[in-house]
């Protein structure tokens, strides 16, 4: 019959060695195992890329809540002496930054449970109430300057008072009914003829709630108060000037009120809620456009021209300034992390 054949004398070991022997010698099997590699290798650097691409584009929605970078990464190895305390202190600096970013975490979860800021409207209401704006505007109205001259003198300070309120650009009221000050009076020493060139307030308006801060101002309007029955400068005007301010309102109670001007502060030059100290308005008369393209405070001369002297601050959340504050400190700790890994350091 048949003969024998060499491979009926092989063991299953050896036949799978040769086996595989002959497949790797098939043109063409290195390079597919290249290309297979290669496959993987662009498939790993793709996730990577998408992973990066994902984290930069939530800290751009502004997240707070990325992982912190790992300290303990950085060690310094085959460094001189000098190399390795300036990589000290580049770790000391990182580790105030983490402990800086982990408190501001806790005070933003804390603050996040009882409001809820509102971009479209500019300020944060209360979860409790979702109706309740937050809104806070506290201003300290100086002094007028130069409302008075010698062609139109104010003869009685009393007769002077400011009425304020917040509006937006629509000219509705966004905050509390308006407020009237106290009325103004002349300085101690006047040297020379008084015309009402500068009137001392002192007074303070509290205006809250405000439940929008995009496109409101806050507008103060200068008013003169006179009786019907009295002439100017007479002791009942101003027992009616009291009882007009205590109205509140415009041309009711039983003094007369004409208009002498009005100022406005935008609400969007107060929006890091920081104290604004002696804010310079200009007053501008009555029936002028209130958004005429003049900057009240660099292209005024306040020796001549009438004007409003005021402390302001806008306090409207407590979320905004902890999440940019986390924002700043995550842009520094990634700062200080390529710093420390890279040897460029070393020569800065």
């Amino acid at each position: 019959g048949g003969g024998i054949k060499d491979s009926d004398l092989l063991d299953d070991d050896e036949k799978r060695r040769r086996a595989a022997r002959r497949q790797a010698s098939r043109p063409g099997f290195l390079e597919g195992a290249a290309d297979v590699e290669q496959k993987k290798e662009a498939e790993r650097k793709r996730l990577a890329d998408i992973a990066k691409r994902s984290s930069d584009l939530a800290v751009q929605r502004g997240a707070v809540d990325p992982d912190l970078l790992d300290v303990a990464s950085l060690k310094p190895e085959k460094l001189t002496r000098l190399n390795q305390q300036r990589l000290e202190f580049l770790r000391r600096k990182l580790l105030t930054v983490d402990k800086d970013i982990a408190l501001l975490r806790n005070q933003y979860k804390v603050a996040n449970k009882h409001e809820v800021f509102r971009p479209k409207l500019g300020v944060s209401y209360s979860r409790k109430d979702p109706k309740l704006a937050l809104g806070l505007l506290t201003a300290t109205l100086d002094e007028a300057k130069n409302v008075g001259t010698a062609d139109r003198p104010i003869i009685n300070p009393k007769t002077i008072r400011v009425i304020a309120h917040v509006r937006d650009d629509a000219k509705a009221t966004v905050g509390p009914p308006p407020q009237v000050s106290k009325p103004a009076r002349r300085p101690k020493y006047v040297v020379d003829e008084y015309f009402g060139e500068r009137l001392l307030f002192g007074h303070t308006f509290s205006l809250a709630p405000i439940g929008k801060a995009v496109g409101a101002v806050l507008h103060l309007e200068l008013i003169e108060e006179r009786g019907k029955d009295e002439g100017p400068g007479s002791d009942d005007d101003d027992a009616a000037a009291g009882s007009a301010g205590s109205a509140g309102m415009i041309n009711e109670g039983p003094a007369t009120q004409r208009r002498k001007g009005f100022a406005e502060l935008p609400l969007r030059d107060l929006m890091d809620q920081k104290p604004h100290k002696d804010v310079i308005l200009r007053v501008k008369p009555p029936g002028t456009l209130e958004d005429d393209g003049v900057d009240d405070d660099l292209d005024l001369d306040p020796t001549v021209e009438p004007h409003l002297k005021l402390n302001a601050q806008f306090q409207y959340s407590k979320l905004v300034p902890i999440k940019t504050r986390i924002l700043e400190l995550l842009t520094e700790q990634k700062k200080l992390h390529r710093r420390s890994l890279l040897p460029s350091f070393l020569f800065a």
